[in-house]
C-alpha cells in the first residue's frame, strides 16, 4: 500500500496543469504537470482516467466483501433455469419451415454484400 499512496500523491501532482490547474499529466516522475501531450488532446481523458485509477485503488482496503444470499443478499437463484423444464414444448421450439433455396441465396446476397463492404471499408482504411 506504500508505493500505491507514493502513486496516488505523485498522480495528484501531475495534476496541476493546463488553464484550470486540474490538467493531468503522465509523468508523474517529476511530481508536478509535464505539460506533454499525449493522446488526442494534452491533458485528455487518458490522463484523468490514470490518475483516477491510482486514487481509487487506495479504496479497496475499506471495501466491503460481495454480498451473498447468506450474509443480506435478497437474490434467489433458480437452479432450474435453462434446464429445458419451461412450458415450451418440442413443436414450439421448432423452425417454423424449412429452409428453402430461397432463404439461402438471401444469406449468401447478404454474406456478399457484407464482406463486400468489409473489404473495401479495410481499402479505404490502409490505402495510401
Amino acid at each position: 500500500m506504500t508505493r500505491l499512496k507514493a502513486s496516488a500523491t505523485a498522480a495528484a501532482k501531475s495534476c496541476t496543469g493546463g488553464s484550470d490547474q486540474q490538467t493531468c499529466g503522465l509523468s508523474w516522475i517529476r511530481g508536478a504537470y509535464d505539460g506533454s501531450a499525449y493522446g488526442i488532446a494534452k491533458g485528455g481523458v487518458g490522463e484523468h482516467m490514470a490518475a483516477m485509477e491510482v486514487f481509487q485503488s487506495l479504496l479497496v482496503p475499506g471495501a466491503k466483501a460481495p454480498v451473498t444470499e447468506k450474509n443480506g443478499g435478497t437474490s434467489k437463484g433458480d437452479a432450474s433455469a435453462g434446464s429445458g423444464t419451461s412450458g415450451l414444448s418440442t413443436e414450439d421450439l421448432m423452425q417454423t419451415s424449412p429452409t428453402t433455396a430461397g432463404d439461402r441465396a438471401g444469406a449468401g446476397i447478404l454474406t456478399t454484400i457484407c464482406l463486400g463492404g468489409l473489404v473495401g471499408l479495410t481499402y479505404w482504411l490502409i490505402r495510401e
